[in-house]
C-alpha cells in the first residue's frame, strides 16, 4: 500500500490515519474560519523533488497573494500556479497583470495565467495538460469551487467538473482539496459532491476565535470518525486543536512482529518466505505501511494463522472487528488487472470460471456482469463460507453488516463470515466482478 500522506496538520493525521493517495477532499467552510491555513499547511507539506508537486488552482486572490502565501520558500518542490482570477474577478486589472512583468525567478515554480477563465473548455484543456505532465502523487488545491460557480454563471457546469476531475484525480493517486463556501450554495449541490468524493470536512465558526473541525464523509475510514465536533484556533497562520485525537485502532503490522518473533524468525527469513524485501517488512511492521490482502494470505499462511487470527486482539473500529471481513482498495494494491466488458450480458450475468465437474468445495470462482442501475437485497449466492470479490470495472455499493462501501475498479473485498447484505450497481454501464467462493 502507498504510503499516507500528510496533511500537514499532525493533528488531522493522527485522528484520520493520514491522507490516502487518491482521497478528493472537499472543505466546507464558513467565514472566519481559516480555510486558508489548512491548505497552506497541506502545500508546505508537499514533499521535495520529483516526487509530485504542488497544482494551485486560484479563482479569488490576486496571483501575488498566492506567491507570498503558498509558493514563497517552498523550495525543492514544483509549484504550479493556474491563475483564474486576472483575467476573472480581477477584469484584468493593470495592479494583476503587472506581477507577469517581474515573475519570481525561482527554479520549479511557474505561473499559468488563463485567457479566459469563464470558458471551461480552458479549464478542462489546462488541466489535462498539467496532469498528463505530473507524475503520480501531486498535491492539487482548487481554492474556490464557489468562485468557480461565479465565472461560470451557475452550480450545475460546476458540478460537470467536479464529476470529472475526482476520478481522474483519484486515478493519479493525487489528493486534492476543494474549496466551498458553505453559505453560497444549495445543500442539493454539496449532495452532489459528497456522493462521488471520498472525505467531506465542515469547518464552522464558533466565538471569540474558536472553531469547529468536522468531518461529514471519509470512505474507508471507521464510522466512529464521522461528525465528531472537534475545537481549533488559528494563530499566527498555525492551526492549533484544542484537544488530543482519539485513538487510531491498531494497524495489523504489530500482530505480524508479535507472531514472527513468537516462531522465532528474522525479518530476513519472513520476508524471504513471503517474497518481498526485509526493508519493506520492516515498514509492514512498524505500521509505515499495510500490506496487500494477498500478501497478508502468504504472510498468514507461513505463520501458520488463519486470516481471521491475525486480527484478533487488535483494538479494530468494532463494527469491522466483529463483521471478520476485510476491505482492499485498489490504491493499496501493487498488481492490477483490466478486463474487457463483454457484450451481450443480461442485468445479472453469473459466469462460472471453472467448469463444474471440476469444481472442488475450496474454492469456485465466478465472473459477475451487473447492469447498469441493477440492485439487490441479498447476496449473490447461497453460500456459508469466506468469500472474495474484485471489481474489474465500474461502481459498485454493497453493504457489510451495517457498513456502505463504495468499490470501484481494482478495489476488493474479503469476507471471513457472513455475506453480503444489499448490493447496487453506482456507475453509468455495466459492472464487471471476479466473485470466488471459499
Amino acid at each position: 500500500m502507498a504510503a499516507p500522506v500528510s496533511s500537514g496538520v499532525p493533528h488531522i493525521d493522527r485522528f484520520l490515519g493520514g491522507l490516502q493517495p487518491g482521497d478528493n477532499v472537499v472543505w466546507v467552510s464558513e467565514a472566519g474560519t481559516s480555510v486558508h491555513a489548512f491548505v497552506q499547511a497541506f502545500v508546505r507539506s508537499a514533499p521535495q523533488g520529483e516526487r509530485g508537486g504542488v497544482v494551485y488552482v486560484n479563482c479569488n486572490y490576486a496571483p501575488q497573494s498566492i506567491y507570498r502565501r503558498f509558493a514563497e520558500g517552498l523550495s525543492g518542490t514544483r509549484f504550479v500556479h493556474v491563475d483564474a482570477f486576472t483575467n476573472g474577478k480581477g477584469k484584468s486589472d493593470t495592479v494583476f497583470k503587472d506581477y507577469y512583468e517581474a515573475l519570481p525567478d525561482r527554479a520549479g515554480f511557474e505561473t499559468i495565467c488563463m485567457k479566459d477563465p469563464s470558458d471551461t473548455g480552458e479549464f478542462y484543456s489546462t488541466l489535462a495538460a498539467i496532469e498528463q505532465d505530473f507524475q503520480e502523487g501531486a498535491r492539487y488545491v482548487v481554492d474556490s469551487l464557489t468562485g468557480l460557480s461565479e465565472l461560470w454563471g451557475g452550480g450545475r457546469p460546476v458540478q460537470e467538473f467536479f464529476t470529472n476531475q475526482c476520478p481522474k484525480l483519484y486515478e493519479l493517486q493525487a489528493v486534492a482539496y476543494w474549496i466551498l463556501e458553505k453559505e453560497a450554495h444549495p445543500r442539493s449541490f454539496l449532495a452532489a459532491l459528497s456522493h462521488i468524493t471520498q472525505v467531506v470536512v465542515q469547518l464552522g465558526c464558533l466565538e471569540q476565535g474558536v472553531c469547529q473541525f468536522k468531518v461529514l464523509k471519509a470512505e474507508d475510514r471507521p464510522s466512529r470518525l464521522l461528525n465528531e465536533a472537534m475545537h481549533y484556533r488559528v494563530e499566527g497562520e498555525v492551526v492549533e486543536f484544542t484537544e488530543a485525537p482519539r485513538e487510531r485502532p491498531i494497524p495489523v503490522g504489530e500482530r505480524i512482529r508479535e507472531e514472527r518473533i513468537a516462531r522465532n524468525l528474522s525479518q530476513a527469513e519472513l520476508a524471504r518466505m513471503v517474497d518481498i524485501t526485509p526493508s519493506a517488512l520492516c515498514q509492514i511492521e512498524a505500521n509505515q505501511v499495510y500490506p496487500s490482502l494477498p500478501l497478508l494470505l502468504d504472510i498468514a499462511g507461513v505463520l501458520g494463522l488463519s486470516l481471521d487470527s491475525l486480527f484478533k486482539g487488535l483494538r479494530q473500529d468494532s463494527s469491522e472487528a466483529s463483521a471478520g471481513y476485510v476491505v482492499y482498495k485498489k490504491k493499496d494494491q501493487t498488481a492490477r488487472r483490466h478486463e474487457k466488458e463483454a457484450k451481450g450480458a443480461s442485468p445479472l450475468e453469473i459466469v462460472p470460471l471453472l467448469p463444474p465437474e471440476g469444481r472442488t468445495p475450496r474454492i469456485a470462482p465466478y465472473l459477475l456482469r451487473i447492469g447498469a442501475g441493477r440492485q439487490g437485497m441479498r447476496s449473490f449466492f447461497d453460500h456459508k463460507g469466506p468469500e472474495f470479490g474484485w471489481v474489474l470495472n465500474g461502481l459498485l455499493r454493497v453493504t457489510l453488516e451495517g457498513r456502505e462501501f463504495l468499490l470501484r475498479k481494482g478495489d476488493s473485498v474479503y469476507m471471513e463470515r457472513g455475506t453480503i447484505k444489499r448490493w447496487r450497481n453506482e456507475g453509468p454501464g455495466k459492472a464487471e466482478v471476479l466473485w470466488v467462493l471459499l
